[in-house]
């Protein structure tokens, strides 16, 4: 493939941790072949227009998009949907995330995003099994008739993803500590989520391989003054990436706050929970036999539990930046870098560099997609 080269000035285009005014981008096969800061085609350049140019969100929790439920569709053009649907607020990879199913319905949506991936579908680079091995007390809106503990069967299922990344949210307390660290040993990326563990077990299930929390303060043990439970052991724990829905409802904005002034916001991964309803004119869908609606952009059903949410990348990244106050790169990097690093991707994705994928957005200074690039090619915005 013959090396293409794209020239962009006067914007903000993150190039590792500054701003550059302009860049050329070299591009063969897809990935980076050399990033200059300076213009080398004078005749062939795109004007930024004071906007930013910043590498493709990435998403560990998508429920769904464009009308569409993962659950409800395993199939690779529900993925290929799902992603077409959340590409439109830059969001250029994800994890199409299964919400507590029985073991027979997560081989079959492992062995499909493996097979999309195989197929190089845009955006997919693995699965995100949510569940079923969480807490019935901290279950929010999912099934509890499905819930169970890690057995045999179901390490034998988890374990054959071939392709991609496999992320497991579980509840440690509900989990045997070897079949964790087993897990883990396995390659799969485990977070606690839907859990109601004290401190203790929390750090057990950290030493044990856990590496992430799943929408930090929502359906976990709350930081007590006497058990400071799963946020408390999360908070503490530098090492412990963090996902966090910031979409003004699942977190008040003090809280954020705290968190990441206690935490650092290294490692905090902005993700969106998002369902069906996000980019679909359609705002309500069916949920674990529960109707669901959003409501002031909030999805809840009928007697008012959260239900994920109508977020998009796009979105929560402004909030972080003109709510939250946080630096801009830190912001991106929250939406980019660090949610890359969680999955062991940084050297492939989440970064403007040197061999990695040509994966990035163009976005405006209200934070409205432009267009996106994956691997080099333009695949939303303007012709």
């Amino acid at each position: 493939m013959n090396e293409t080269i794209l020239n962009f000035t006067n914007g903000k285009i993150l190039i590792g941790e500054t701003f550059a005014k302009s860049a050329s981008f070299k591009i063969k096969n897809g990935v980076f072949s050399a990033i200059e800061t300076n213009i080398i085609d004078d005749a062939n350049v795109i004007d930024l227009k004071g906007g930013y140019l910043i590498p493709g969100l990435i998403d560990t929790q998508v429920n769904g998009g464009g009308g569409i439920l993962f659950n409800d569709d395993i199939s690779i053009d529900a993925l290929n949907k799902i992603a077409k649907a959340h590409l439109q607020y830059g969001t250029t990879s994800l994890l199409p995330t299964l919400i507590s199913s029985d073991v027979p319905v997560i081989a079959k949506a492992i062995a499909v995003v493996d097979d999309a991936i195989a197929q190089k579908t845009n955006g997919i680079i693995g699965i995100h099994v949510e569940g079923p091995f969480i807490s019935k007390t901290k279950k929010g809106i999912h099934d509890e008739s499905v819930f169970q503990s890690i057995n045999d069967k179901a390490k034998e299922v988890l374990k054959s993803f071939k392709n991609g990344k496999l992320l497991l949210t579980l509840a440690p307390e509900e989990n045997q500590i070897a079949d964790i660290s087993e897990l883990n040993d396995a390659g799969i990326i485990i977070s606690a989520g839907h859990s109601n563990a004290n401190y203790e077990r929390a750090k057990a299930g950290f030493n044990a391989g856990i590496k992430g929390v799943t929408h930090l303060y929502n359906a976990m043990s709350p930081l007590m003054h006497r058990d400071p439970g799963l946020v408390g052991a999360a908070l503490e724990n530098k090492d412990i990436y963090i996902g966090i829905i910031l979409d003004g409802h699942h977190v008040h904005e003090t809280a954020a706050k705290i968190a990441m002034r206690a935490h650092g916001t290294e490692s905090f991964m902005l993700v969106t929970d998002a369902m069906p309803s996000v980019g679909s004119v359609n705002k309500e869908f069916e949920l674990c036999g529960k109707h669901i609606k959003v409501v002031n952009g909030v999805c809840m059903d009928d007697n008012g539990t959260l239900a994920g949410s109508d977020l998009d990348m796009a979105s929560a990244l402004k909030f972080a930046i003109k709510t939250l106050g946080i630096d801009e790169i830190e912001a991106i990097k929250m939406a980019t870098y660090y949610p890359a690093e969680f999955l062991g991707l940084e050297n492939e994705i989440g970064q403007l560099k040197q061999n990695n994928k040509a994966d990035f957005i163009i976005i405006d200074n209200d934070f409205m997609v432009k267009s996106a690039y994956i691997a080099g090619e333009k695949v939303y915005g303007n012709k």
